[in-house]
């Protein structure tokens, strides 16, 4: 699963399924099985927490929507100081914004 500001749900062979999360370049483990996860997912806080849902409903509230191939994004990322706001919002194309998110946080998490 890819939510619209490009974090992503990856599902383990084990059958755990993990959280890549590129506000702040996290990976973690949000359940033990798809059945966990199944249950966990009805849960709009979570959904919230995952994937920003509140930010994205706004993005689409004020006519930033994202069509296919493209991701919400902050102008400049809260990781080196970018405000979170809705003026914030921009619609990039997804590869680009998550190669771009990846080693921003790549350097920023080794510093």
């Amino acid at each position: 699963m890819i939510g619209h500001f490009g974090d992503t749900v990856f599902g383990a062979p084990d059958g755990s399924h993990w959280l890549l999360s590129i506000l702040d370049g996290d990976y973690q483990l949000i359940a033990r099985s798809p059945a966990d996860f199944n249950l966990l997912n009805k849960n709009p806080q979570n959904m919230d927490d995952w994937f920003c849902w509140n930010w994205a409903a706004m993005a689409f509230e004020n006519g930033i929507v994202p069509k296919e191939g493209q991701c919400l994004g902050w102008k400049i990322a809260p990781a080196l100081g970018g405000r979170i706001g809705i003026e914030e919002i921009m619609i990039y194309p997804r590869r680009a914004y998550l190669s771009i998110q990846g080693q921003l946080l790549r350097q920023v998490n080794q510093a």
